[in-house]
C-alpha cells in the first residue's frame, strides 16, 4: 500500500468512524425529519427560522459540521435535538406552525447548537463565530437566539428522564430511519400513519397533529 492509498484508507476509516457517533445519528434523525416535514402541508408562515427557499446545503453534514466546530459532545447533540423540538411543540401551541421540513431546518439547527453549547459549556463560542459558521450574518444569528428563547420560554433544561428517552430513540430508531426510503414526494398518508404508530418515538408528535390522516 502506498502513501496515497494509506492516506485514503485513513481518511475513509476517520469518516467512518465519526458516521457511526451518536451526533451523526442525531443528524441522520433530523434529516430524516426535514424531508417527513416537506411532504407535511401546512399554513403558510414566515419567521426568523424559514429560509425562502430550500439550501443545497444536507442536514446530516450540517450537524455534524456545526456541533463539532462548536465544541458539542454527543450528549450535548442530544438537547440540541430535544430543544429543536421543543420550540415547535411550544410554537404549535401558540398557534404558530413551525415545522421542521427544508426551510427551516439549518437555523433551527445552528440557533439550538448555539444555547446548548452556551448553557452546557463553561467554555464556548460566541454568536459572531457561530454565524461565522453558520453561514449567515451577525444580525441575524442573534435574533434567532433571542427568538429560539422566546418561543421556549428560555426553558434550556433537559431533565435525565427525557435526555434518556431521545438518547434510547435516537439509537435505536436511526438505524431504522436510514434504512427507510423517503425520497419519494409522493408518500401515502397510510404508510406514513403506520410508521409514526410503529416507531413511536415521541418526536414525531410534532408532525402527527399538523397531517390530516384518512
Amino acid at each position: 500500500m502506498d502513501s496515497n492509498d494509506k492516506q485514503s484508507y485513513q481518511s475513509e476509516q476517520k469518516q467512518g468512524n465519526l458516521n457511526s457517533t451518536l451526533t451523526s445519528k442525531v443528524g441522520k434523525v433530523l434529516q430524516i425529519l426535514a424531508q417527513l416535514g416537506d411532504q407535511v402541508q401546512t399554513p403558510q408562515v414566515i419567521s426568523p427560522f424559514h429560509s425562502t427557499i430550500p439550501t443545497n446545503i444536507p442536514v446530516q453534514p450540517y450537524f455534524l459540521y456545526v456541533s463539532i466546530n462548536s465544541g458539542l459532545s454527543d450528549q450535548q447533540a442530544i438537547v440540541s435535538l430535544i430543544l429543536i423540538e421543543r420550540i415547535c411543540n411550544m410554537a404549535m401551541q401558540r398557534g404558530i406552525h413551525l415545522v421542521i421540513n427544508s426551510l427551516t431546518i439549518h437555523r433551527l439547527i445552528l440557533a439550538s447548537i448555539l444555547l446548548t453549547s452556551k448553557f452546557y459549556n463553561d467554555i464556548f463560542y460566541g454568536n459572531h463565530f457561530a454565524a461565522y459558521i453558520g453561514g449567515i450574518q451577525l444580525d441575524e444569528m442573534n435574533l434567532l437566539e433571542s427568538e429560539f428563547l422566546n418561543y421556549i420560554n428560555w426553558k434550556l433544561w433537559v431533565e435525565i428522564e427525557e435526555y434518556d428517552y431521545y438518547l434510547k430513540g435516537t439509537r435505536f430508531r436511526a438505524p431504522i430511519l436510514g434504512c427507510c426510503n423517503y425520497e419519494s414526494k409522493h408518500l401515502n398518508l397510510y404508510r406514513e400513519k403506520a410508521l409514526f404508530i410503529q416507531l413511536k418515538f415521541r418526536i414525531f408528535q410534532t408532525f402527527r397533529v399538523r397531517i390530516h390522516m384518512i
